[in-house]
């Protein structure tokens, strides 16, 4: 039962909307769990470009505008919203942008 911990963690997280982050530095491993039981004020988009993460799947704007319906604009203001609410990570800068959960 030794060594299970991190991915009996990952397991339980596996289909929810916020994943727990891991931080590994050089003496110390930092984990962040989210609380489940909480209702998450979300609006229907972006729930939308939620649903299309797999877990640690890295999507650029670019192919969240081939999955969704939603236009450049309003794609970059829900991006920038789940961003600020730390429901998704932004990994990289201008068009190397990719974001993952």
């Amino acid at each position: 039962m030794f060594g299970t911990g991190i991915l009996r963690i990952k397991q339980a997280y596996a289909n929810e909307v916020v994943q727990p982050k891991f931080k590994v530095e050089q003496n110390c491993l930092a984990i962040i769990l989210p609380v489940l039981n909480v209702e998450h004020d979300l609006n229907d988009d972006e729930w939308t470009v939620l649903s299309q993460f797999k877990t640690d799947e890295l999507l650029s704007k670019r192919q969240l505008l081939v999955k969704t319906d939603l236009s450049s604009s309003k794609l970059s203001r829900v991006l920038a919203k789940l961003t600020t609410k730390h429901f998704l990570t932004k990994v990289g800068a201008g068009r190397a942008t990719k974001y993952h959960k």
